[in-house]
């Protein structure tokens, strides 16, 4: 598929496959929650843990996240990188989205071509690893065909083979103080 139609798909509510800056993902928009709901089908996932949020830029962050001053400038310094930082969310967020949690996790992308298209879908995409719970990380399409994920999603982009030494984003626990790394 091209870009565009990616870009169509989420846009009209729909889910689709494509690498991240990491591995590849199962995205969807964050005020989609039908979407939302398919992802945690997709994956096979308990409805109760919260999903990652990818934003385009520090201005999306916060229409999602309660930040103040000071923790802005640290997060510039860290983004755009793999790096996903659990903060406090706006209650406007979907809960679904959140897994009830108060706090949301976020990343801005280091991939210009993903940042492109949150940009041009307008909203945070809700995204997690393309993978069935408990299975280890896509590393192609061919990976995902192969366990049936490309089925039940509105359609792909196939962004190539993802290097083995390309991990999942580190995440770290930005609403305590010292801030507590979770995955590293």
């Amino acid at each position: 598929m091209l870009k565009e139609e990616i870009i169509k798909i989420l846009t009209d509510g729909g889910v689709v496959v494509m690498r991240s800056d990491t591995v590849y993902g199962i995205f969807a928009c964050i005020d989609r929650e039908d979407a939302i709901r398919r992802i945690f089908d997709i994956k096979r996932r308990q409805s109760g843990k919260g999903l990652p949020v990818l934003c385009a830029d520090m201005e999306m962050v916060k229409s999602i996240a309660e930040i103040n001053p000071d923790l802005e400038r640290e997060l510039s310094e860290i983004w755009p990188a793999s790096i996903t930082a659990v903060l406090p969310s706006h209650t406007s967020v979907s809960s679904i989205a959140r897994g009830g949690s108060p706090n949301i996790a976020i990343r801005i992308p280091s991939d210009d071509s993903l940042v492109s298209i949150i940009r041009s879908v307008g909203v945070p995409l809700v995204a997690t690893s393309a993978n069935r719970s408990g299975e280890s990380e896509a590393r192609s399409i061919e990976d995902l065909r192969t366990s049936g994920v490309l089925d039940e999603v509105d359609g792909y982009l196939d962004g190539g083979i993802v290097d083995d030494n390309i991990k999942p984003s580190k995440i770290i626990d930005f609403t305590v103080n010292p801030h507590v790394i979770l995955r590293q």
